[in-house]
């Protein structure tokens, strides 16, 4: 699942994160706190931008956490939706013991794979070297020769090089 998971440390006033197998587009936001923190007297909040518009703003206090295994998870979790590419921007917030304390996480939405060694990326999409041709026909995609034309026949599927 594409995540990001965010670690408060109310002790020593930090954030750490972890991606784990992130995406092209989404992901979802998983907040948890150290087994030191004081969770009873904190409040956390965040603020998402993606391309520097301001897409999500959420506050949480302590009615919000449910206890997980051995840690505090905070729910609800959040989803965020982009695109490859796109340039995200979160704001932690965190106020324990009524200080202060925040960070912000900066990271590029990541590509899909590439399809083909010899695809380029442009416009948020990998793009043949050729151009697909336009005639309403099938093809596929082979690096060695370009576009070849998908044929129904009664044999079965032929491969003409275009």
């Amino acid at each position: 699942m594409s995540t990001i998971f965010v670690q408060i440390d109310t002790v020593n006033k930090t954030f750490d994160y972890a991606f784990d197998k992130l995406q092209e587009n989404f992901c979802d936001i998983k907040v948890f706190f150290t087994n030191e923190s004081d969770v009873e007297n904190s409040k956390f909040s965040y603020n998402i931008k993606i391309n520097n518009n301001q897409i999500l703003s959420e506050s949480f206090d302590n009615n919000f956490c449910y206890k997980e295994s051995d840690i505090e998870i905070l729910s609800p979790i959040s989803r965020i939706n982009f695109q490859a590419d796109d340039e995200i921007e979160i704001t932690f917030n965190c106020d324990s013991v009524d200080i202060l304390f925040e960070d912000t996480l900066l990271f590029t939405a990541p590509k899909p794979q590439q399809p083909f060694s010899s695809w380029y990326w442009e416009n948020k999409k990998w793009n043949p070297p050729i151009e697909h041709p336009e005639d309403g026909k099938y093809y596929k995609w082979d690096e060695n020769i370009g576009w070849i034309e998908v044929k129904m026949s009664q044999d079965g599927v032929t491969w003409n090089t275009v």
